[in-house]
C-alpha cells in the first residue's frame, strides 16, 4: 500500500524530526543551576591548588580547583559550569590523596560542618577567607 501526501510542503523532513526529538529529550534532565565563581584565601593570601566542593542537599555536587591567585569556577559536569540552585555544604581541602599529610587547612573547612552557602540562579560570587587557626 502506498501512502500519498498532498504535497511536498506537508512532509516532515528527517532533520526537523531529529531536531524535535533532541529538543524534546534535553529539557528537564538538569536541575536549575547558578554560575559560581570566587576566590579562596588563607590568612589573606591566595590559596592555590585547593579543591572546593559544593554539595547540595539533593543532587550532584559541583567542584573546582583554585588557580594561582585563589580563583575558582565551579563545574557541575565536565561540560557544564555551575552548581544546583539552593543550599550547599562546602568543603575545601588541600590534601593530595597520593601524598598523606599534605593538608594545610584546619579540619573545620573540609569536615563539612562549618561552611554553608546559598546558590541562586544566575551569577554568584562567593569568596572564602579562611584562617589557619
Amino acid at each position: 500500500m502506498k501512502i500519498a501526501f498532498p504535497s511536498r510542503a506537508y512532509r516532515p523532513s528527517s532533520a526537523a524530526m531529529l531536531l524535535a526529538l533532541v529538543l524534546g529529550c534535553s529539557s528537564g534532565d538538569q536541575p536549575p543551576l547558578g554560575r559560581v565563581r570566587g576566590k579562596v584565601t588563607l590568612d589573606g593570601q591566595p590559596l592555590a591548588g585547593a579543591t572546593i566542593m559544593f554539595m547540595p542537599q539533593q543532587g550532584r555536587r559541583s567542584r573546582a580547583i583554585t588557580n594561582s591567585d585563589g580563583s575558582y569556577e565551579l563545574s557541575y559536569t565536565r561540560d557544564t559550569k555551575g552548581a544546583v540552585a539552593g543550599s550547599h555544604t562546602v568543603m575545601i581541602t588541600t590534601a593530595d590523596e597520593d601524598e598523606p599529610g599534605t593538608e594545610r587547612l584546619p579540619a573545620r573547612y573540609h569536615s563539612g560542618l562549618e561552611l554553608k552557602e546559598q546558590v541562586a540562579s544566575g551569577k554568584n560570587n562567593i569568596d572564602f577567607d579562611l584562617k589557619s587557626e
